[in-house]
């Protein structure tokens, strides 16, 4: 039914076009184009197109041939452009890469060579990326500060590819920690609340789960956790992803103790209403658990995916609970959740590290799968909770390595989808220099 209405729309736009005497021949075949590549019709087939054979790899040349580069997350501007951000060089920075829609480098960004990287510290790590309204750049991670510790930091880069100096104390990033000493803080997500506010998730050695709330120019938003500016959770460990709803309440998940989803409203405050006490909480009688990210479908169930013991060793996994904290039993057979194991079948462990959601509610997870080596497994799950067999090989997934050549392992950690409905995906590929490349790719 769906694809007939599909076709009886397309019939009415064309129709409209041409009996307005505006449409011609090239806007008929967009029209068409656009029809042909809707969200649905992602197989997971390398895009031919993009890049060499579908992918990119990319080692920051100016510091070494041979250093360590990896991409952690991808997002794609309303143009088309693709930026990655992560970390390279064999002295860690932030790094920041930006291609046009066929994987090609962008010469206006950055440096004139469409990278933009920079060091706090003695070594610096990127886990996040975020857009802020205006189309700036939002990092989060950490920077060790030789003789001290690890603090989160935050950077905020212009369009443009340059630190943003209205940011911070004018050099375009924030560093935090909450107590004096050596204490390890390091932000691991980030997302923008409809203000423009910072909302960054992550871990502190000596508190457990911190949520930290910043101002667009960079300083700790008093309104939120009780002046202070963040709000600290003990009842797990690492608080992996978090998102914003409308009205910027504020969900994250993580581990320790079990897979925890939080939420509080826009001053930091628990929301009662979200199973009982503001906190979801699942154990899996199996054994251990974990969830790296976290969304919200367009009914305000809460997405998460991670992974879970099997008894011997992990499967991916992806949950969905429901706006009031409980698990959706409409999801994944009547559990709440489904998993999965052995994509690259090697019999070793599977784990997604990110998702994000299609227009009809389909879940797209990256992560990795134990085959020979590791390597990229990408995943996609209807909104029901089962794989969707008209992506891969008739079964719902698809799996990647040596994409930079080097026989080695390769791990995914990043997603996202395209106006017409494609797939970047980032991670890291060995070489065949043994070092990591960060690997940028296209699916249709």
């Amino acid at each position: 039914m769906k694809r007939i209405i599909k076709y009886l729309l397309l019939f009415t736009s064309l129709s409209t076009l041409f009996s307005c005497g505006k449409a011609s021949i090239e806007s008929a075949k967009q029209l068409l184009n656009n029809t042909a590549n809707e969200p649905n019709s992602l197989k997971g087939n390398l895009s031919a197109n993009f890049g060499t054979g579908g992918i990119v790899t990319q080692d920051i040349v100016e510091f070494s041939t041979s250093s360590n580069d990896l991409g952690k997350q991808v997002l794609i501007d309303e143009t088309g452009s693709i930026f990655v951000a992560g970390t390279g060089g064999p002295v860690p920075n932030a790094a920041i890469w930006k291609f046009d829609s066929n994987g090609i480098l962008d010469t206006s960004f950055g440096g004139g060579d469409g990278l933009f990287t920079d060091r706090i510290g003695s070594s610096d790590r990127v886990n996040d990326m975020a857009f802020d309204s205006l189309g700036n750049i939002i990092l989060v991670g950490k920077t060790f500060i030789s003789g001290e510790a690890d603090d989160l930091a935050v950077w905020k880069i212009t369009p443009s590819g340059v630190l943003d100096t209205t940011f911070g104390g004018g050099n375009g990033y924030v560093t935090h920690r909450t107590a004096s000493g050596s204490v390890y803080e390091e932000g691991y997500s980030v997302t923008i609340d409809s203000n423009n506010n910072i909302i960054v998730s992550g871990t502190t050695t000596s508190n457990g789960a911190a949520i930290w709330k910043f101002t667009p120019t960079g300083v700790p938003d008093t309104s939120f956790g009780g002046g202070s500016g963040f709000v600290l959770n003990a009842t797990f460990s690492f608080a992996n992803g978090v998102t914003v709803d409308e009205n910027d309440n504020i969900y994250a998940t993580g581990n320790g103790g079990g897979i925890k989803v939080v939420k509080y409203d826009s001053n930091g405050d628990p929301d009662l209403s979200f199973s009982g006490d503001g906190s979801f909480e699942y154990d899996n009688p199996s054994g251990s658990e974990g969830a790296s990210d976290i969304a919200l479908d367009s009914s305000g169930n809460v997405v998460i995916t991670g992974s879970q013991s099997n008894g011997a060793d992990n499967d991916m996994l992806v949950m969905r609970i429901t706006p009031t904290g409980t698990l959706d039993t409409t999801f994944g057979s009547g559990q709440g959740y489904i998993t999965h194991h052995n994509a690259a079948l090697g019999n070793g462990s599977d784990s997604g590290s990110a998702l994000t959601l299609d227009s009809d509610g389909n879940i797209l997870v990256i992560g990795e799968s134990e085959g020979a080596t590791k390597d990229i497994a990408i995943w996609k799950i209807s909104a029901a909770g089962s794989l969707v067999t008209s992506f891969g090989n008739g079964d719902g997934f698809v799996t990647f390595d040596d994409l930079a050549g080097g026989n080695g392992y390769d791990i995914g950690y990043g997603l996202a989808r395209t106006d017409s409905g494609k797939l970047a995906a980032t991670g890291l590929s060995q070489s065949a220099t043994t070092s990591e490349d960060m690997v940028l790719f296209l699916l249709e």
